[in-house]
Formats: C-alpha cells, structure tokens, sequence
C-alpha cells in the first residue's frame, strides 16, 4: 500500500523594498490569503550614471505567458534631485496613506508608526494593499503602455499592475511591482529598468483552516469538521469574450462528508448560491465526493480572485494513522476565449492537497489465567480522570465482541480515560482507571503539535491512573508494505507476556499488556495494549489497507 505525498508548500519570497532609491521588490496587490505566494522579479539595464535631472524608462519584458499583456503604473511618490540623491514626496492622490499609519522621512522611508517597512515583511504587503485601495477609491488614472516596449516616466516610486491584454489566450495579472525609477545601484543611478514579471498562470490554493491560521494538514476525531478555505484566481480575456468556463472541483476522499455551508466572494462581493453559482455533489468509484462549483463568469469577471470557505465532517470511513484522509482541489477554465477549449490544473503538479489525520485506540477484555478473550465486558472513554464527561466523538463501540475487542475508533491526538462499567458474566468489574495519551509524530520520530509536520504516525503512553511503575509507551506506524507495525520507545520492554500473534495478528507483533489486579471475585483481568490501539494493522488490517489503496 502507498501512501500519496503531500504537495510541498512553496516558500514565501518578497525582495527587499524600495522607498528611497535602494533595492527593488514585488509584493501582490491583492490582500494575502492563505497559500497567497510573492515572488520577485528581475531587474536590469544600462551602465549606472550619476544622478541627473530627466526621466527614465521601464520595460516589463514578455514573461513567456502572455506577449500581449498591458500594464498600468500609479506613481505614489515623486522624486526630485536634491544634490547627488533624490527627495521624495508623496503624490496628491496617496498622500492620506501617510498622515496616519504610514510616514515618510526626508530620506524617503516609509514607517508604519515608529517602524520602518522592511523587505518580507507584514507591513510591505500591507502597504500594498493600501495603495490598491487608494487607486479603487480615488480612480487613480495611471500610465498604460505594452510588455515589451520601453515607457518613460518621470522619476518616482511606482506601482506597476497587469491590468489587460489584447490576446484570447486567458490570463491572470502577473504579480504587482514595486519599483523607484531610477535604479539606485551603489553611488550611481540605472534610468532604463528591464523587469521580469512573475506570475501570470492561474493559482488555485486549498487549506485547512484552524484558529484562523492555515494548514495543509491536521488530526481530528470522526464526526468533528474540518474548515476548508480555497482561493483562486479569476482568468481574464479580451474584451466582449463569451462562453468562458470557470469551475473548482474538490474532491473529498470517503473518510469526509460535505457539509454543504460554503460563502464564496468574488472580491469583496459576496456570491449567491444559483444565482452567481450552482454546486453540484457526485459519488465517484472510489466513493469519493467530487464537488463541483460552477461560476458564472459575469459575476466574478471584476475581482483578481474568487475565495471559498466551507467545511467536510471527518465520518466513519475515515483511514486511521498514516495515509490519512485526502483532499484535492482544481480549477477548470477557458484557455482561449476564441476555441473555448479549457484546461485544468492537476495533481501531480499544480493542485494543492489537504489531508486530515485521525487515531484509534482499543481494550481486550481476557481471563488472567487461561488468556481466554472474554465478549460483553463494557468500557467506557472519558475527557478526565473521574471518568465523568464521557467523549462521544469517533466511532466508539459499548461492549467487547466475541474476540474479547471493543474499539474506540478516530480520535483526535490527546489524553483519554478508559474504565470498565460493566464485567463478563461471573467476572468482577475492576475500578481501575487506564489513562491513554496519543501524540501526533513528525517525519523524525518526534513528538509534534504542529499540524503541518504531522504523518499520521503516533507515540502512545499507556498508564494505570496512580500506578507509574505500569506506564508502557510504544509507536505504531506503518512498514513499507503499508501494515501497521508497534515499536517500543525508549527501551521499554515489549515482552511475551501476551502475545497478539497468538490472535493470528502477525502485522503486529509481541506486545505486552498492563495488568490491572483484582482482590476476590471471579478473577482478575488485563488490559492489553498495541495492535489495535492503531487500527491500521491488526483485526482491521485487511480493510484498513482496501481504504487506502482506493484512496
């Protein structure tokens, strides 16, 4: 069995920010979202010159995606000779951005309060923002000219944006820059800048949303739901271009139900369901759930990206441990407005993946004596130690079947308590307390809480409440042929003292057991820990491993 690779994230770049004739950067015009990426761009040009009166030129050169693409500049400050450097001051238009949050020094800084705004940073992405919202509100008219061809402009700090194309080919705006012409490159100044934009193919992203923070992964308990938010960017073509085709499909592997609660804004503006939109629902041979939200195009053709955020609740074919519980997201669009030919994003390459961790733990009821598995005892799972706030998430089982298991099936990370309620008929019910702490690891082995470092392999510790000498740690996760295997931690012993081969559980190996000792009565009984406190490799093994084959 094979586990699919999650998608490496791709790194966070913003060069270093210009205000004052110093180094060059790009930061996206549009607000940050999860899995928002900023790249920068490449700067060149002539010999530097010393500093001279006259204006200078740009060039934004034809990224190899659009040949056709047209781009606007807003000057936000102006730029004067004062001796051998230049002196800044903000243009009418943006001078509001700095008589609040932001202010500009002589030497042509810009703070944000007592800050100054730095190269990757929140306040550069910020600032950026800002100035958009200037343009929108005050109808800013800037400067349009053609990739590919030199504009000259007189000194300043601008804002240059991809805002057209006189091609069919879809498009998607490049990457915003910033930019003070002229260069400054040491003592000496560049006039004529050629740039290399980034950008321009559409990006769809997926996250997994958790206290307001974005992750590509996370554990939970069945029947608890995982927040989703997807953004996307909205394709452009020329003008008057009709039938153009503009859906998101998400596939939830078998472990996730839809919830059906998604909000969409295009923009700012929300969307409404069967008016901006339709979502359709369909069951793949997989059993997978393939939602598909289809746009109409008039309706979202105004904003740069389209975002969505709903939630799936993890159900109870949910994959235990490693594998986890997959989710895939693609975009399918018009690539030329004139064929209405589309294409898609796909999974090998640009389709990010979420995937959503969960555990299982268990308890054998068995004779002390003859090791007989024993049916019909009852246990119960608690959130404390008084065994009194029952946990009632997963897929939890009230008594011990016939081969002495009763299961508590897709729980999330953390520490539970286990007490028998009732006993096998001619067996006294024992009054011990067995705390089970189940942690998530990373790729190393390690303890982890952080979501994205998470496998699906996990370290338990096993303990009867008050009895330290009877704690017992060990790691279940998978070998290389996808069975669960049970490894001890830290030198404990692992012995023959039960044996769960005996219960012909070969994927699982020797495992001891933690006696829990009764006085009178019908005997004793014993907890017996490992195999099945996974659930990826031992009774459920067969159909652990069907699931994630299929998924």
């Amino acid at each position: 069995m094979k586990t699919k690779n999650l998608r490496k994230a791709i790194a966070l770049g913003i060069s270093s920010m210009v205000m004052t004739g110093l180094l060059t950067s790009t930061v996206a015009f549009a607000a940050p979202v999860a899995g928002q990426q900023y790249t920068t761009f490449t700067s060149t040009g002539s010999v530097a010159e010393g500093i001279k009166a006259g204006n200078a030129t740009i060039t934004i050169n034809d990224n190899g995606y659009n040949s056709k693409a047209k781009y606007t500049a807003y000057k936000v400050l102006d730029a004067q000779v004062s001796g051998t450097v230049y002196k800044y001051t903000p243009e009418a238009k943006f001078a509001s951005l700095f008589t609040g949050t932001y202010s500009l020094t002589e030497g042509g800084s810009i703070k944000k309060g007592s800050t100054e705004i730095t190269s990757n940073s929140a306040d550069a992405k910020e600032f950026a923002q800002a100035v958009e919202k200037v343009v929108k509100e005050q109808g800013v008219a800037g400067t349009v000219f053609n990739v590919n061809t030199a504009q000259t402009l007189a000194p300043g700090y601008y804002v240059i944006v991809q805002t057209g194309s006189d091609s069919a080919d879809a498009w998607v705006p490049s990457l915003p820059i910033l930019v003070d012409l002229p260069q400054k490159s040491g003592d000496n100044y560049i006039y004529n800048t050629k740039v290399d934009p980034k950008g321009g193919y559409p990006d769809v992203t997926k996250k997994i949303i958790e206290n307001n923070n974005p992750f590509d992964q996370n554990d939970v308990s069945i029947n608890q739901h995982v927040q989703y938010q997807v953004t996307s960017d909205v394709t452009k073509y020329s003008t008057n271009a009709t039938g153009i085709t503009y859906k998101i499909v998400d596939t939830l592997s078998k472990g996730l139900t839809y919830d059906d609660n998604v909000a969409i804004t295009a923009g700012e503006k929300p969307l409404t369901k069967n008016t901006d939109y339709t979502v359709a629902t369909t069951t793949d041979t997989k059993g997978n759930t393939v939602i598909t939200f289809d746009f109409k195009y008039d309706s979202i053709k105004d904003a740069d990206k389209v975002v969505l955020n709903y939630s799936a609740t993890l159900n109870e074919d949910a994959v235990i441990g490693e594998g986890g519980n997959p989710n895939d997201i693609n975009l399918v669009y018009t690539n030329n407005s004139n064929t209405i030919s589309t294409s898609t994003t796909t999974a090998e390459t640009d389709s990010p993946q979420v995937r959503t961790y969960t555990y299982g733990i268990a308890v054998k009821k068995v004779d002390q004596n003859d090791k007989t598995a024993l049916a019909g005892a009852q246990f119960g799972i608690y959130k404390n130690v008084a065994c009194t706030e029952a946990y009632t998430s997963g897929k939890l089982e009230t008594v011990t079947a016939s081969n002495g298991y009763q299961q508590f099936i897709g729980l999330d990370a953390g520490t539970y308590y286990i007490q028998e309620i009732a006993a096998p008929s001619g067996y006294v019910k024992s009054d011990k307390v067995l705390e089970v702490k189940i942690e998530g690891l990373d790729k190393d082995g390690n303890v982890t809480t952080e979501n994205d470092k998470l496998t699906g392999q996990a370290k338990y510790t096993i303990k009867v409440v008050g009895e330290k000498e009877s704690e017992i740690s060990f790691i279940v996760k998978n070998d290389a042929a996808g069975n669960g295997t049970v490894t001890a931690v830290n030198g404990t012993s692992l012995t023959n003292e039960y044996n769960l081969d005996k219960l012909g559980l070969a994927v699982v190996g020797n495992v001891k057991g933690v006696e829990l000792p009764r006085t009178g009565g019908a005997g004793t009984w014993m907890f017996t820990i490992g195999g099945l406190v996974l659930m990826a490799g031992a009774v459920t093994a067969v159909a652990v491993t069907k699931k994630k084959e299929e998924n």
